[in-house]
């Protein structure tokens, strides 16, 4: 392992957010199901918010796409983060995916159970993690196995690529960088309090991680890492007991707290810009359009603005997954609920569900989102009009989707060996 110089700032936040992959809801069902609603003029309007308004400070320059953007080795062909970019915007704008139909192209069963986590994908090679404490490399055309990766924790959520190396965090509180074609080494760092609660993200040279934590008085921190090397860059310890996923925008890391807060921190030496009370989370924060949207215990989107931290609105019921946006819209798991709201925070359709909604991904004017209830849903962006529906027998439930060109990728949890699905059109879309 490399070590890595140490730079630690104070970070004063009063309540911390988390940032685990997958959150349980309610599995009750629901006689609604797959209704959708679409008169904007009768739906719920957004609680405007002006408590709780952030301290203002200058933040820096903002920087180019590419700097703050995962970058993933195959160009158009790429989901090479958590929720597609730095930014967990959960969008992938040169995609399509089976929006008409689907066929399942290809099934890989492995060896170990999968984690909840996204599938991340660059160029041919697909990635998926296991709590078995293995990180899996597949062929995304066939699903063959290409290599597996064995890490010292489990690992619950997803890998970053960047630049040929995949980027992975585990449970023994460890960051693993992982050669893209060949699974060998590059090298490896020790985290800060206990194990990793989110996806690694990739900007401006440097991996971004949370961290929990531990039962023996480790603080949890935020911490960035030269994406080369390993060293490590800077590291802001969380006053309370976790931090949520990092999402990078502009030359800004935004960060959450399990405990309920949000942090604007500096992202190239972690110094506080701005943070503002929230409410709990569990979710990374997404960031599009010089807005943060976060889902929290009672809201599914709440919105802060990106440079002062001021609250703008929130609307729906507890968030159940990390919001993404497309075009100007939010697209938001509560519960039962899959919403969609305008960038004023207004209600614009909603779609019901048996079961959970989990975070939803965005690709040709659709949105893909699985349930916890064995099910899959295409939905049309435009109105919440349902495209199809795949219902599941003996598999339980899918993972967030990945989409990439035509195709969609995901996994499923609580098998005792793991499962990977590709879908692609269907022969009549």
């Amino acid at each position: 392992m490399r070590e890595g110089r140490r730079h630690v700032i104070a970070l004063g936040l009063t309540t911390a957010l988390g940032g685990l992959a997958g959150c349980t809801g309610s599995d009750e069902d629901d006689s609604s199901a797959r209704t959708a609603r679409t008169d904007a003029t009768t739906e719920t309007t957004p609680t405007p918010d002006d408590e709780g308004t952030a301290d203002e400070s200058t933040t820096d320059e903002p920087t180019t796409e590419d700097e703050t953007t995962a970058t993933g080795d195959g160009g158009d062909a790429s989901w090479p983060s958590f929720q597609y970019d730095a930014a967990n915007t959960g969008s992938n704008p040169n995609a399509e995916g089976p929006r008409e139909g689907f066929d399942e192209r290809w099934r890989a069963e492995l060896t170990y159970d999968l984690s909840p986590a996204q599938p991340t994908l660059a160029g041919e090679t697909l990635l998926v993690t296991s709590h078995s404490s293995v990180l899996y490399a597949l062929d995304a055309e066939t699903g063959d196995e290409r290599w597996q990766y064995a890490t010292d924790g489990s690992v619950n959520v997803s890998a970053a690529i960047a630049d040929g190396t995949a980027y992975v965090t585990d449970a023994a509180s460890k960051l693993y960088a992982v050669a893209l074609d060949s699974g060998e080494t590059a090298w490896t760092a020790d985290l800060a309090g206990g194990g990793s609660v989110n996806s690694p993200v990739v900007a401006n040279g440097a991996v971004y991680v949370g961290t929990s934590e531990t039962f023996d008085g480790d603080e949890a921190a935020v911490q960035a890492f030269d994406a080369d090397t390993g060293d490590e860059r800077w590291t802001t310890p969380v006053e309370t007991d976790g931090a949520t996923g990092v999402a990078v925008d502009s030359g800004t890391a935004y960060v959450g707290e399990t405990g309920g807060g949000l942090a604007a921190l500096d992202a190239a030496d972690g110094s506080e810009n701005w943070r503002t009370d929230a409410a709990k989370m569990t979710f990374p924060p997404t960031v599009a359009d010089g807005t943060v949207f976060v889902a929290t215990d009672d809201a599914a989107v709440r919105a802060f603005d990106a440079d002062t931290g001021r609250s703008l609105w929130s609307n729906g019921d507890e968030g159940t997954g990390a919001p993404a946006v497309a075009d100007g819209r939010v697209f938001a798991a509560a519960n039962k609920d899959l919403a969609c709201y305008d960038a004023a925070g207004t209600e614009l359709w909603n779609t019901g569900a048996i079961g959970t909604f989990r975070t939803p991904a965005v690709a040709g004017g659709t949105v893909y989102a699985g349930t916890d209830n064995e099910t899959l849903y295409a939905i049309a962006t435009e109105d919440g009009a349902e495209r199809w529906v795949d219902e599941f027998e003996d598999d339980d439930d899918p993972t967030p989707i990945t989409v990439v060109g035509e195709r969609a990728y995901f996994g499923f949890t609580g098998l005792d060996n793991g499962a990977v699905r590709c879908y692609g059109p269907g022969e009549d879309a």
